[in-house]
């Protein structure tokens, strides 16, 4: 049913191929006019990026600062952990010595500043002010007893606070904390000991920090129970260089978090710190001693997004039946002494579609008006449209495409390639997945049997990785896993720049170099490489590249135009080989057979599943999938919707499908029951006595609207 209504709306788009054209295509940006390529050097610049990445962990594991500048890798490397500290670290050290207070407020300042255009002036709101007053009196206590006064730097074993900030989206946590609180914090333990984390990429992307799982040296195949959590000497070092030192964890998308991994964290860091410390391991998760006493432990979430997965690993909910490291890691969560909550909403620039959401937010539910659902009805893209309209609007062109359920993803993300391929007048380039079965079965010898591989939709089903992978140059891509910290993630950004063939692929060269559009070509082989130049990463990955005429005898030293072609940034994605278990039969969960597949770890970058989508704003808009998975609890239909309402700035930015009465039921019924009771049970009383406390504290320490211009 959804790819049949998916196939009304968008029925042109999808089934209309790129053309082929005698045309030139329009003209590349200038950064890349001619596709990039190493041709018979690929082999050699393929492991100069591998060598790059092994010895920037080496030096990251190790401590070193310095890598060996005398080597073309040693170069660099050292080029790429110089671009590790961040725009904030601007606070000089005379600055920091004036107070936290004054440092809040010339951050606080720069941000209005840079943010304010004419005649529309930026100002940080009261609540942010406010929940910055409760870091300054924090800070400030404990940096009129610092033990050198001719430094600004503090203990980073003497624990101040654990603060849960909690608000719906759009309320500007995230720009408060990345544009004022972590700096301010930074001017005080070091920017080095500010350890930014989130559950997943995509939003630890966005506050310049390492998930989770990465921070820790985990993965999330990696057992959570106790006795595996223990440190061998490696691990004990690694974690050693970035948690001995460090004042400040902040924990972005907490309510992603799973008990099970933030009891891990918490363990792993006390073991990581007990030896400088001299922390009793015993009583790692007491109020004083979380986290190996690190001084600042912040969580920072909307309680009404999509827990983790499953729902019962949530720290919010019921503790029954769930495992002893479970239970441990939600107390040290709902052990937060400060609970901060924001109400004011900043992202919207829609009053209707405030409304809304605080019609969802309302406890036991609240009716929409006629016009508020005729305003959310106004954007739902009518099935019975005729062929022509349903072509793509002009103004949805750059709309991600959002949706819960990966077989909608998967078709988007194929329209998308081709409208993508169509408005650029490119070739569009085709790389099936190879399959390969590594269990002798009959039904592996068939031709169906390799055709239902490839009809899986769900990229969770087949450890990341598509069964299809189109492209063109110039086109917008993101990473479909995580292929190399911290840059090459998950969910990260870039632009197809370039590609190589396999050397057996004559008829796909061809193509590439050809002036016109090919139209749709599909590769015979997989190629060697695909050229991403990841979006706001200057990092060096590979050897300066040959110029075009250089092309076939490679790079020459001697040729200002090859000397010229380093491009920051750019990244060579090789095909990646990952196996995942295919069930050939539905009805029985014993008989499946694994299956090794190769395929780039590539796909459309406006093609985005819904929990990629949190913690962001969908700038310029985004085209909302209303559809639910068949086996689905009410509390995340609820969560779907909210969260999808949540994420443009406007109802002018939504193109909805699939939008139904049943949408409308889900939203005036209000939030889940459960989660909401929980949540006020175990934080009502401490929000308004860190209200109270806020209040106070900006008052002390002039944090009030209109009192910094």
């Amino acid at each position: 049913m959804q790819m049949k209504i998916f196939d009304d709306c968008f029925h042109t788009v999808l089934n209309r191929p790129v053309q082929a054209s005698s045309a030139k295509p329009q003209k590349a940006q200038a950064s890349s006019a001619k596709p990039l390529q190493y041709a018979h050097s690929i082999e050699g610049a393929l492991l100069y990026q591998d060598a790059i990445l092994k010895e920037m962990r080496t030096v990251q594991m190790d401590g070193e600062t310095e890598p060996c500048p005398v080597t073309d890798i040693g170069m660099a490397v050292l080029h790429n952990l110089q671009l590790r500290s961040r725009t904030a670290e601007w606070i000089d050290l005379q600055t920091a010595l004036k107070g936290p207070a004054f440092v809040a407020k010339l951050l606080i300042k720069k941000l209005q500043d840079d943010r304010s255009k004419p005649g529309k002036p930026y100002r940080v709101n009261t609540e942010q002010l406010e929940c910055t007053a409760l870091f300054v009196a924090a800070l400030e206590k404990v940096f009129a007893k610092r033990p050198d006064p001719s430094k600004p730097w503090l203990h980073p074993a003497e624990v101040l606070m654990t603060i849960l900030t909690d608000g719906g989206g759009g309320c500007g946590k995230t720009t408060l904390a990345v544009e004022i609180i972590l700096p301010m914090l930074e001017a005080y333990y070091h920017p080095e000991g500010v350890l930014r984390r989130a559950p997943s990429n995509k939003p630890a992307r966005l506050i310049g920090g390492r998930t989770m799982h990465s921070g820790q040296g985990l993965t999330p195949e990696n057992s959570m129970r106790t006795a595996s959590l223990a440190l061998n000497a490696q691990s004990q070092q690694k974690l050693s260089i970035t948690h001995a030192d460090a004042g400040v964890l902040y924990i972005d998308e907490s309510s992603q978090l799973q008990g099970e991994l933030n009891h891990a964290a918490a363990l792993r860091t006390t073991y990581a710190r007990e030896s400088k410390y001299g922390l009793n391991r015993n009583f790692y998760s007491g109020p004083l001693e979380r986290y190996g006493r690190i001084p600042i432990l912040w969580y920072s979430q909307d309680h009404l997004q999509l827990p983790p997965v499953p729902e019962s690993s949530s720290m919010l909910a019921s503790l029954e039946g769930t495992s002893a490291e479970h239970k441990v890691g939600a107390k040290i969560f709902r052990n937060a002494e400060l609970v901060f909550k924001f109400s004011t909403a900043m992202r919207f620039t829609d009053e209707t579609l405030i409304q809304i959401l605080e019609a969802m937010r309302t406890p036991g539910g609240r009716k929409l008006s006629g016009a508020q659902w005729q305003a959310l009805l106004n954007t739902e893209r009518s099935v019975e449209q005729s062929a022509s309209a349903s072509a793509e609007r002009p103004d949805e062109s750059n709309y991600y495409h959002v949706c819960y359920c990966w077989s909608v993803i998967t078709m988007a993300a194929f329209m998308l390639a081709r409208v993508s391929a169509q408005k650029s007048g490119q070739t569009l380039f085709y790389a099936q997945a190879v399959d390969q079965p590594l269990t002798l079965i009959q039904q592996a010898t068939t031709d169906e049997f390799f055709e239902e591989l490839l009809r899986i939709p769900s990229l969770s089903s087949t450890k990341r990785l598509p069964a299809c992978f189109l492209w063109h140059l110039e086109m917008r891509v993101k990473f479909s896993t995580t292929l190399q910290q911290p840059f090459a993630v998950q969910d990260v950004e870039g632009i197809v720049v370039g590609f190589e063939p396999d050397d057996r692929d004559y008829d796909t060269q061809v193509a590439l170099n050809s002036p016109v559009c090919k139209g749709e070509y599909i590769c015979r082989f997989q190629p060697k490489a695909i050229y991403v130049k990841i979006d706001d990463c200057e990092h060096h990955f590979l050897p300066p590249a040959p110029c075009f005429v250089h092309r076939l005898t490679g790079h020459d030293s001697s040729c200002l135009n090859c000397t010229s072609a380093v491009r920051p940034g750019v990244f060579a994605v090789k095909p990646l080989k990952r196996t995942f278990k295919y069930y050939y039969d539905p009805k029985n969960k014993t008989q499946f057979v694994k299956v090794q597949r190769s395929q780039f770890p590539l796909m459309p970058a406006l093609a985005m599943p819904l929990y990629s989508m949190q913690g962001t704003t969908a700038d310029p808009g985004m085209v909302a999938y209303w559809f639910f998975p068949q086996r689905c609890s009410p509390t995340v239909k609820w969560l779907i919707v909210y969260v999808m309402l949540s994420r443009p700035r406007s109802l002018a930015t939504i193109s909805s499908v699939g939008l139904t009465l049943k949408v409308r039921a889900i939203i005036e019924e209000g939030p889940p029951v459960e989660l909401v009771a929980t949540f006020k049970k175990l934080f009502d009383g401490k929000i308004k006595e860190t209200k109270a406390l806020a209040v106070q504290a900006a008052k002390r320490y002039g944090l009030l609207p209109g009192m910094i211009k």
